[in-house]
Formats: structure tokens, sequence, C-alpha cells
């Protein structure tokens, strides 16, 4: 599902009415200038329970935008309340594409471990990160109450990876970073962005591909 718009309570009637769903691709847009509520995560965490022994691929993002001029990164009534987390009971889960405050919570402080939420039979993970211009996220280390914040840092999101990895966990096989980095200059009238190492892990049977989204139209460069 691109760019839906789905409310907890349609989620949870569509994946009820397909108990032996498969791969569930979804990505929740949230329009700045209609939000009136917060997405609950709990909710839908209880709704995917539903499909805990048939659901192999699971890809979700939040993404936040403005049909009119509205700062995104602003304060307003929208943002995340609760967590995915845990997808220990989901037995057959071999490929996840999900956020760190959307999988663990918008706090950094106390958040649980990798290791401790993902399922033993996951091989593919990939950590997204599109959520990092909102209002005080955590997940950069931006320093929101300075008077001139810092660029991001990524230290919390490189030792969240650090230590999954450390605990060796013996199904996975790939693990995949996409960041979204500050835009800083325009160059011949187009946004771009700055691209930042984040992390180098090596590991037998692991490969670890930090992406970067040099521009607004999700143009993708490997690296």
């Amino acid at each position: 599902m691109s760019k839906a718009q789905l409310t907890e309570a349609s989620l949870d009637r569509l994946v009820r009415a397909c108990p032996d769903l498969e791969v569930l691709r979804w990505e929740h847009v949230i329009d700045a200038e209609y939000a009136r509520s917060w997405l609950d995560l709990d909710a839908l965490r209880t709704s995917l329970e539903t499909l805990k022994h048939s659901l192999q691929e699971l890809s979700f993002s939040v993404i936040l935008w403005t049909s009119t001029a509205i700062d995104c990164g602003e304060q307003g009534p929208w943002g995340i309340r609760g967590t995915l987390a845990s997808l220990r009971g989901f037995s057959q889960l071999k490929r996840i594409t999900i956020s760190l405050p959307v999988l663990l919570g918008w706090r950094t402080d106390n958040s649980a471990r990798l290791a401790d939420v993902l399922p033993a039979s996951i091989e593919c993970v990939t950590v997204t990160n599109e959520m990092f211009f909102w209002w005080h996220s955590r997940w950069d280390d931006v320093k929101w109450e300075a008077d001139d914040p810092s660029a991001p840092r990524w230290h919390t999101l490189e030792a969240k990876i650090t230590e999954y990895l450390e605990a060796r966990p013996s199904s996975l096989r790939q693990l995949k970073v996409e960041v979204w980095t500050a835009v800083t200059e325009a160059k011949g009238g187009e946004r771009t962005e700055d691209y930042r190492h984040i992390i180098q892990v090596k590991k037998p049977l692991l490969m670890l591909r930090l992406r970067s989204l040099r521009s607004l139209k999700n143009h993708q460069r490997s690296y």
C-alpha cells in the first residue's frame, strides 16, 4: 500500500480479512494539514498479531508531508504513540523494513534491544529513518534545545545496530541502513542532501549497505 492514509481500525479490518497474508508493505502518510490525532502503534501491533504465523515480510514507514505550506519540521497535532515491538512471536518473519522510532518507540532512553524484539527467523533487516526531521526527533541525536541545533550524528542508531550485530543473530544474512540526512544546499535549483557515514561492521555472511537518499525525489545511490 503506497501513500495510504488508513486508520488503525481500517488496518485491523484489512488484516483480519487476510489471516494468511505473507507480505505486508505499507507506506502510511500523514498530511500535516489535516492531522488531528497521533498514530497508535500499540493498536497496530495488536492487529498484526493476526498474522504472526503467516507473515514473512513486513515493510512499514510513516511519511509526514503537507498539502499546504505548513512546516512539517515544526510542532503540530501529529505524532506516534507506542511501538510495534515485540515481534518475537512472528515465527515466519524473514524480512523487515522499518524505522527505530516505530519499532522501539519515540524515546531512545531505555528502549528495547533489537535482539529482544526481532524474531529468530529474521534474515534481512532494513533500518530506515524517514522521521529524522520530525519535531524533537531523538534518534538522530540532534540537540533541539540549543539555539543552533547540531547536525545529525546518529550515535544512538549506530549503537543499537552494533549491539544487535554483537548478539550474533543466527539467521541474519543482510542488514541495510537507509538514512535521510539534512538538506544543506541548492545546486542548479535542486535541493540536495549530505551523505553521512554511519557504521562499519564486518561479520561473516552479513552485508552491511549504507544508503543515502540524495534528493527529495527519493533518488537512491548505493555505497
